[in-house]
């Protein structure tokens, strides 16, 4: 379905929201990364807006000046990314920006804004390696979104708001009381135990060229495909990475896991899984999780940590009567 097919006819409309896509490369986004800015998206936008005589309200005032609402926090990209169209004989308009207050009781939607926000944040406690290492998308991306997907109760869009924050936000904020986040590495009480595993980690095993982790990140998230697409997809991101086995193959090495002590085929569930000194990673993600979540009916598995298969949701009410704060 196009943009079009939401409008009935040639009727006016205003179009506002979050668009992945930028009209202009030079003045609505900055990164040190070379980039065309084109998508489907932007052209299926511009064919709107030329269809339905619309115009960007912003940028209709500001037409040589630069400003973005979104920015990674190492301030490599920014873009300007939330825009309002409207027709062209709303613009130039008079009118005032009128705020609108969120009301505190009833209505549908978010269960507690506050919680959720704070529980998006812990995404960064999820960032126990740096982002250049191969398992730093697993857990990162997993860490947040399984949660989520556990316990739909504390996410539900179709119940009442509570401005009571819930039990499940409490220990969250206990857990990030003891833990603190500096860029992409994790700080905590086993820091330096934990930070000597990553490195000799990340030493060992590198994403092969042909398969950049930004990339199969893209792909294997898109919300258009189903789970066994994007199971195949996660294998191929990890046939990708070359491991000892790989170079085995290819007549370089022994195969053999190089980390002291370990003595296994160095295979890519084993560098993601197997390994003992990865599993002591799966350990302290488990425990954290059990500490997020108050539930102790899943745990962290195989498919888990190569494909982001995810166990079924949790009860979030048995969780919390089982191990209340």
């Amino acid at each position: 379905m196009t943009l079009s097919s939401f409008v009935p006819g040639s009727a006016p409309c205003i179009l506002a929201g979050d668009f992945n896509c930028v009209p202009d490369t030079q003045l609505d986004r900055m990164s040190i990364r070379t980039s065309s800015g084109c998508s489907v998206g932007m052209s299926e936008l511009d064919l709107f807006i030329k269809n339905h005589d619309m115009v960007d309200v912003w940028r209709a005032q500001h037409p040589g000046l630069s400003v973005f609402t979104w920015h990674r926090p190492d301030g490599t990209d920014a873009s300007r990314l939330d825009r309002v169209y409207s027709p062209s004989a709303l613009s130039p308009s008079d009118c005032e920006v009128v705020t609108c207050q969120v009301p505190r009781q009833g209505g549908l939607g978010l269960v507690h804004f506050p919680s959720k926000l704070r529980f998006l944040l812990t995404k960064c406690v999820f960032s126990a390696v740096e982002s250049q290492m191969p398992f730093a998308y697993f857990v990162r991306y997993w860490g947040g979104l399984s949660f989520r997907w556990f316990f739909p109760t504390l996410f539900s869009n179709s119940v009442p708001h509570s401005w009571r924050p819930t039990k499940a936000y409490s220990q969250m904020r206990e857990t990030l009381r003891i833990m603190s986040a500096v860029g992409d590495v994790l700080q905590s009480s086993a820091g330096d135990q934990y930070r000597a595993i990553f490195d000799d980690l990340v030493g060992q095993v590198q994403p092969n060229d042909y398969a950049s982790g930004p990339e199969v990140w893209r792909v294997v998230h898109s919300g258009t495909l189903d789970h066994r697409r994007r199971d195949l997809l996660w294998r191929i991101a990890h046939d990708a990475i070359v491991t000892n086995l790989k170079r085995l193959r290819w007549r370089l090495g022994d195969g053999i896991c190089p980390r002291t002590g370990c003595t296994g085929w160095e295979s890519v569930p084993h560098v993601f899984w197997q390994c003992g000194f990865v599993a002591l990673l799966w350990e302290w993600f488990q425990a954290l999780a059990d500490r997020l979540t108050f539930c102790n009916t899943w745990a962290v598995s195989q498919d888990y940590a190569l494909y982001g298969l995810s166990p079924p949701p949790c009860n979030t009410s048995a969780g919390l009567v089982e191990r209340p704060v």
